[in-house]
């Protein structure tokens, strides 16, 4: 759910002239892998044509989400590999991809994620919408469930720290 929430930051940015989709990663980002940086634009990351690998086709994704990261810790180490395409040739979902543009934003605004989201949400009358940590208490949380067996039981437990 954070995506379009991280386009809306990110995309309000270059409204605001604070940063120019079209420049590569590495102007923003500069000790992101140099090789990858200076082919990837903002917009191509926007778009899910950058050719970022996606931490989520990892076989240990589920070990992965259940400790808790810092952002460049996940960055540096599950999404940081060369990139699988040639930039704006093809389209491929990329959670990595919104994580780095969520990197982006805090390096530009100088303030967390949590506190962008929190300010566009409040904007936009989402009171109650924003990120909080593995033990708060929320009320009227959603639960996420999955099916197995054939039966809905809940979701394994995700640290929510690696993808905000």
């Amino acid at each position: 759910m954070t995506k379009q929430f991280t386009a809306a930051l990110v995309l309000e940015l270059a409204q605001k002239g604070r940063l120019n989709l079209d420049a590569t990663l590495s102007v923003y980002l500069p000790e992101y892998r140099r090789d990858v940086g200076d082919a990837v634009t903002i917009r191509q990351l926007l778009g899910h044509s950058a050719g970022v690998p996606d931490l989520v086709h990892r076989s240990d994704i589920m070990q992965i989400v259940k400790e808790p990261a810092t952002l460049q810790e996940v960055i540096s180490k599950y999404c940081s590999n060369a990139i699988e395409f040639t930039p704006s040739t093809q389209f491929k979902y990329s959670n990595c991809g919104y994580l780095i543009l969520g990197a982006l934003y805090e390096r530009v605004t100088g303030e967390t994620y949590a506190d962008g989201l929190r300010r566009l949400t409040a904007r936009a009358g989402l009171t109650d919408t924003g990120i909080s940590g593995p033990r708060a208490i929320v009320p009227r949380l959603a639960t996420a469930y999955v099916v197995e067996n054939g039966q809905q039981i809940k979701a394994p437990y995700i640290d929510w720290s690696v993808a905000f």
